[in-house]
C-alpha cells in the first residue's frame, strides 16, 4: 500500500564521523561532505547554439512527428576509434537510428546494410524508452555495446541486446515487465548493471534492480527490486500548475 510519509534514511541519522569520499568521484553541489571551505559558488548561463546539431531530415526522421533526439538512446566518445557515436530515435516512436562525429558537432548518418539506404538499426523495434551504452571495459568484444529498449504503451517486458559494433545488435532477451521511461546504466563503482524501473505503487515511482552480467539480470522478481525514488508528503504542489 502507497505511503505518503517520506523514507527512512538510516545513513543520514547515524552518519560517520568521517565520511570516506575515495569510493569514487564526488559532486560537491551542497554542504554534506565538507566540513569547511573556501570556495565560491558561481553560476554561468549556458550559450546555446543557433541550431541543432541534429535535425530530422531524412523521410524515416520525418516519418511521424519530426524528430531526429537522443531522448533516452545515447551519446558516447569512442576512444578506440576517435569518434563520437550516437543513437538517437528517428521520428517519434518510431525507429531507433545511428550517427557518429569527429567533433560532437557534425553527425554523419552512415548508409548501413540493416535496412539499405538508411542509418536505421533494431529493426522490429518501436522505441519510447531507449538507452545504447558503450561498455569499454566489456571482457567479451561481441558485448562491447549494450542496448536496452522498450515500446510505448503500459507495463511490459523491455528488450535487451548486446553487439560488437554498435550498429549489429543480437541476443534478444525479454526482460521482467517494467513501466515507460525505464532504463539501464552501469554503476562503475559498484560494477554493477542497474536498471532503473519505473512503477505505479499508487503513484509513479522508480525502483532499483542491480546485477552482475547485463543479459542473466534481464529477468528478476519484483522481490528484487529495492525501492528508490517516490514523492511524499514534502514535496508540494508546484504553485505555477497545481498539482504535484
Amino acid at each position: 500500500m502507497f505511503s505518503n510519509l517520506p523514507l527512512p534514511v538510516p545513513y543520514l541519522d547515524r552518519p560517520p564521523a568521517l565520511i570516506d569520499i575515495r569510493v569514487g568521484r564526488q559532486l560537491f553541489v551542497d554542504d554534506f561532505l565538507l566540513e569547511q571551505n573556501g570556495l565560491v559558488r558561481r553560476f554561468h548561463c549556458a550559450k546555446k547554439r543557433p541550431l541543432p546539431v541534429l535535425q530530422p531530415t531524412t523521410p524515416w526522421e520525418r516519418a511521424t512527428l519530426p524528430c531526429a533526439a537522443p531522448k533516452s538512446g545515447g551519446v558516447f566518445f569512442d576512444e578506440r576509434e576517435g569518434l563520437y557515436k550516437m543513437w538517437y530515435e528517428a521520428g517519434w516512436l518510431h525507429r531507433i537510428a545511428y550517427a557518429y562525429s569527429a567533433d560532437g558537432l557534425d553527425w554523419t548518418r552512415p548508409r548501413l546494410d540493416i535496412d539499405p539506404g538508411t542509418n536505421l538499426i533494431l529493426p522490429g523495434l518501436r522505441p519510447d524508452s531507449t538507452t545504447v551504452w558503450l561498455d569499454a571495459d566489456s571482457a567479451d568484444p561481441s558485448q562491447r555495446y549494450k542496448a536496452f529498449l522498450r515500446g510505448p504503451g503500459g507495463t511490459m517486458p523491455g528488450v535487451c541486446l548486446v553487439s560488437a559494433d554498435g550498429v549489429h545488435f543480437e541476443r534478444a532477451t525479454a526482460t521482467s515487465n517494467l513501466g515507460d521511461r525505464s532504463t539501464i546504466f552501469y554503476n562503475p563503482f559498484r560494477k554493477k548493471w542497474v536498471y532503473s524501473i519505473r512503477s505505479f505503487d499508487g503513484r509513479r515511482n522508480r525502483h532499483y534492480r542491480e546485477c552482475d552480467d547485463f543479459l542473466q539480470g534481464a529477468v528478476w522478481g519484483r522481490e528484487e527490486e529495492l525501492g528508490w525514488l517516490r514523492p511524499d508528503c514534502l514535496d508540494l504542489p508546484e504553485e505555477a500548475i497545481g498539482f504535484e
